[in-house]
């Protein structure tokens, strides 16, 4: 079976005062369980999960859960595949909250809302990319791909000379751009995990170009992309 587990046990409701309890938005989705353990129902036990849409888990522990009891934490996708988590068996996992992070695609792909799997590399190397798929009776399968990216050759009509300022930036960012003859601009802002957050496209003259865009995303460290033709140039945008 699938798992999400904060306290792998037997555990059992004994009393009004246990239950298992559910809030949530459309931000995160949250799973106490206040219970007692099925072998001795005078022990505690009060953990909790968080779930978020961008696949990261947290685990919560409450004070009093009580001691000596083998137990684990982890997930598993129900095929043989498991992580089991480093706090699993602690004594005392009083007040300790536990984060799984969803594995970060290469620089510059992300997935959309409806599923689809796009974007530029912008790195050399390769990874295994596990996609699910679901049909309309709830049956679904693991398919691992490999995307795999090598360096490639650019000539010289495709070079060109830019600039960004301000950088850091707080609203106007400017991409100066001096280019040999006329071409198509093509510019990407990336968080740090490689999600695309805005896309823009223009035509550059042969000469000088100061082609513009607005910010509106918060302070922090994303990254851009620039297609000039064929040439990629990439570095670091600082928003303030």
């Amino acid at each position: 079976h699938k798992v999400i587990a904060a306290y792998a046990h037997d555990l059992i409701t004994n009393n009004s005062n246990q239950g298992i309890y559910y809030e949530g938005d459309a931000n995160s989705a949250c799973f106490r369980w206040k219970e007692t353990l099925y072998e001795d129902p005078n022990a505690t036990v009060d953990v909790a999960v968080k779930l978020y849409p961008d696949g990261k888990i947290e685990y919560y522990y409450n004070n009093g859960i009580t001691t000596g009891v083998a137990w684990a934490s982890g997930i598993s996708d129900g095929k043989g595949n498991y992580e089991i988590c480093s706090n699993s068996g602690e004594e005392n996992p009083a007040n300790a909250r536990l984060k799984m992070l969803m594995q970060n695609f290469p620089t510059g792909m992300s997935i959309t809302d409806d599923g689809t799997f796009e974007g530029t590399l912008h790195q050399e190397g390769s990874w295994d990319i596990d996609f699910v798929v679901t049909d309309n009776n709830a049956v679904s399968d693991i398919k691992t791909l490999n995307l795999h990216t090598t360096a490639a050759g650019v000539s010289e009509f495709q070079n060109f000379d830019y600039k960004i300022y301000p950088n850091p930036a707080s609203d106007l960012v400017h991409f100066q751009l001096n280019v040999q003859e006329n071409a198509i601009v093509d510019i990407e802002i990336f968080d740090i995990s490689g999600r695309r957050l805005a896309h823009q496209t223009g035509v550059l003259h042969a000469g000088n170009n100061d082609f513009q865009w607005k910010n509106n995303l918060q302070t922090g460290i994303y990254t851009y992309k620039m297609h000039v033709n064929k040439r990629i140039v990439s570095g670091k945008l600082f928003i303030e």
